[in-house]
């Protein structure tokens, strides 16, 4: 398959959140995986031997799938990074060009190194060795055209919000898989049965491959290409959904038919000013905010009903 790979360059800020803004914009025009390079990224003793970050200016790169589609969400990602400009003044500088997948899949290794996340999860590419700690988690990501490699602060927020809520047993269902990076958090903790959906089928994909390579038993997943709830039966103990506001909103008026009395519900994808909308919902549909974690201007909350 022939990718349209889209590079959005912007100036250099000491506000990390830029990044987030402008990955952001690629996520509301349809791109389901995004590569962010912020030029602050610094080796740690927690990366693995070779991993280093790339050089030159600060940008993000995202990737369309070059079907009839792609004219119309370059078109989409270009307005909303000109809304943008008009709320931030942040300038971003747009260019494109066209990759096989093979090209792609090297593309990602040059941004995607092993990363701690909370205190037990470690996301590592499968190309990389990681000298893991006897109390690690380790995920093993290949993010193929999916979002979710835990670089990204709503990502890592929500598995900070699974290792603290998910003690074993639990039902758990995935709105917005993505790679199916939470469903194989969950799974790691304990979690008994896994459903994710999302609306591409190619995440769909990535997250099986990635659901097997961690050794995640087929028999205990199940995957839906959907929108929301869209072919999801049955209630579930605890509910996670890393996607837009909109998205989020959207989404809590269908909770009381999917989650458990007493069940969680884990949400990301709202930038600060934006969280007062998820929390009316919330408080119309009967759900207890239990706590708002924030991280580089991203805010994820957990409740319960």
């Amino acid at each position: 398959m022939k990718w349209i790979e889209v590079r959005a360059e912007y100036e250099e800020s000491k506000d990390r959140l830029v990044s987030e803004l402008v990955a952001d914009a690629f996520f509301e025009a349809g791109v389901s995986g995004v590569a962010v390079y912020d030029g602050r990224i610094q080796e740690t003793d927690d990366w693995a031997e070779g991993a280093g970050p790339e050089a030159g200016p600060p940008h993000v790169d995202g990737f369309f799938p070059e079907d009839h589609r792609w004219p119309e969400r370059l078109a989409g990602l270009e307005e909303r990074l000109a809304e943008l400009k008009k709320r931030t003044g942040i300038r971003v500088a747009l260019e494109h060009r066209r990759r096989d997948e093979n090209e792609w899949a090297e593309a990602w290794k040059w941004h995607f190194h092993p990363m701690r996340i909370g205190n037990r999860f470690v996301v590592k590419p499968s190309w990389r060795w990681y000298p893991a700690r006897p109390e690690d988690v380790i995920v093993e990501i290949d993010p193929g055209m999916a979002f979710g490699t835990g670089s990204h602060a709503t990502t890592a927020l929500c598995m900070m919000l699974l290792e603290k809520f998910v003690n074993g047993g639990e039902t758990f269902m995935d709105v917005g898989t993505g790679s199916g990076i939470l469903m194989i958090a969950a799974a790691k903790l304990g979690a008994k049965r896994l459903v994710g959906v999302d609306r591409e089928p190619t995440a769909m994909e990535v997250a099986r491959s990635n659901l097997i390579r961690n050794g995640i038993d087929p028999a205990r997943f199940q995957l839906f290409v959907g929108n929301l709830l869209e072919g999801v039966s049955g209630s579930f103990d605890l509910v996670a959904a890393n996607i837009i506001t909109d998205a989020v909103v959207a989404l809590v008026p269908q909770l009381p038919g999917v989650l458990e009395p007493g069940g969680r519900f884990i949400c990301s994808g709202m930038i600060e000013k934006n969280t007062h909308r998820v929390e009316k919902e919330m408080k119309t549909y009967g759900l207890t905010i239990l706590e708002m974690p924030a991280k580089d201007g991203w805010v994820a909350i957990a409740a319960t009903r």
